[in-house]
């Protein structure tokens, strides 16, 4: 068995907005269990954040901590996922959005801070980001949470006395003081007091499920019966320079969602029944392709299977006027509004803006019209796009970012089922 020793803590925990907390009667030295957040979320009083459980341990910690509260002999067993749906359903209710990595959702935070009541995350991460957030609070579930351990691994057996050197000098207590005063995480060796504003309360461990089928079942009914629906708009691309083989590519990549990639990452990642799409093509003119919601899963569903065969046969030509088309689908969202479901634009270009409306004039209509539908922008740059220094492009990913969204790079139209997977761990 390959050796492994824990280096450092952090507990996966909540933070609160102190005037929430204040609301909910969670200061001070109140006892609050998961039973009690959830409740709460399922009630409309807790709106929060958290990360995909498909590509980040803080969301899946958080998963499997609810659902291991709620189970009544953990560790928790892919039989008992079922007994505890209807618990854990209430708390993720109250969920507005995701992102695939911790440091990201904690800028998602900090940035909206009257957006969101809550965030789930590292203790650490939230020890930072209350010095940069006014009146941040840490609630620490009463009944448990999970606890990230950052453990340090061999895995060549004949460098096993290197090893036993490496953590011994790591868990010294000279170092464990220094990593907590750098990391903000609790010292991983028991009787180390760690960095003055580390807290250094009692926090009761729950167990990880124990075995990698349970952890995949617990994912897979996350994304099917707990995670918000996802509203999505796809913003493809159908300029001249737009090729046969960029399009087989862009074809490729929705079967991906569709169910074609059958790896584990790619079945997390997949289309859900229940989700709204809308995709749009552009060039010269922003044109519908069509419009659906899955009523099946995604490789049995035909309309899918339709839109699907319908991007198949797009064809290049024209010019690229990708503001008119994020005019199109800002629009669109706003003029049929979706209460409950996590709604965002993705757009893909492999060049630069060179026809209709230009970045100054939809900015305008933004501020005037769209900031307030709360609605991130995701910019797919393909092939030149990545790779061009043009102002154009530059302009693009700052918008996106000012809505809350951000830019991806396929610098080979290969990439582009990867990159349409990845941008589903922030839907």
């Amino acid at each position: 068995m390959a050796s492994s020793d824990p280096i450092m803590r952090s507990p996966v925990v909540l933070g609160v907005h102190h005037d929430v907390a204040t609301r909910l009667g969670w200061t001070g030295d109140a006892e609050v269990s998961w039973e009690e957040i959830a409740r709460r979320a399922g009630d409309g009083e807790l709106g929060f954040l958290m990360t995909s459980p498909a590509s980040s341990n803080s969301g899946l910690s958080t998963l499997a901590g609810v659902a291991t509260a709620f189970d009544a002999e953990p560790p928790l067993q892919s039989e008992d996922v079922g007994l505890v749906q209807e618990d854990v359903r209430q708390l993720f209710s109250g969920q507005l959005g995701r992102a695939a990595s911790s440091g990201w959702l904690s800028d998602t935070f900090r940035e909206n801070p009257t957006a969101y009541d809550a965030i789930f995350n590292y203790e650490s991460e939230l020890l930072t980001l209350a010095e940069q957030v006014d009146d941040l609070d840490i609630v620490y579930p009463s009944d448990g949470t999970t606890e990230a351990t950052y453990p340090l691994t061999l895995v060549d057996a004949e460098k096993q006395k290197a090893y036993e050197t490496a953590v011994a000098w790591l868990r010294t207590a000279e170092v464990q003081e220094e990593l907590s005063e750098k990391s903000g995480r609790r010292p991983g060796r028991t009787g180390v007091t760690p960095s003055p504003g580390v807290p250094d309360n009692d926090v009761k461990t729950l167990p990880l499920p124990d075995d990698l089928g349970t952890i995949d079942e617990l994912i897979f009914t996350y994304f099917d019966e707990f995670a918000p629906k996802t509203r999505t708009t796809y913003l493809l691309d159908t300029s001249a320079s737009m090729d046969e083989i960029k399009m087989n590519q862009l074809r490729r990549a929705f079967e991906g969602l569709a169910g074609d990639n059958t790896s584990i990452c790619g079945q997390f990642k997949r289309f859900r029944k229940g989700e709204r799409l809308s995709v749009y093509t552009y060039a010269d003119e922003t044109e519908s392709l069509g419009s659906l919601v899955v009523e099946d899963q995604p490789e049995r569903d035909e309309a899918l299977n339709d839109l699907i065969d319908r991007v198949g046969e797009l064809t290049g030509h024209g010019g690229t006027a990708y503001y008119d088309a994020i005019d199109t689908a800002y629009a669109a969202i706003k003029a049929s509004p979706e209460e409950g479901a996590t709604t965002s634009i993705v757009l893909m270009t492999d060049g630069e803006q060179n026809g209709g409306q230009s970045h100054a004039q939809l900015s305008k209509k933004y501020e005037a019209a769209y900031r307030n539908l709360g609605v991130p922008l995701y910019v797919v740059l393909v092939g030149d796009a990545a790779t061009s220094a043009d102002a154009s492009i530059e302009q693009l990913v700052d918008f996106a970012e000012h809505t809350g969204g951000r830019d991806v790079v396929a610098e080979d139209a290969a990439d582009l089922r990867k990159i349409f997977q990845e941008i589903r761990d922030y839907q």
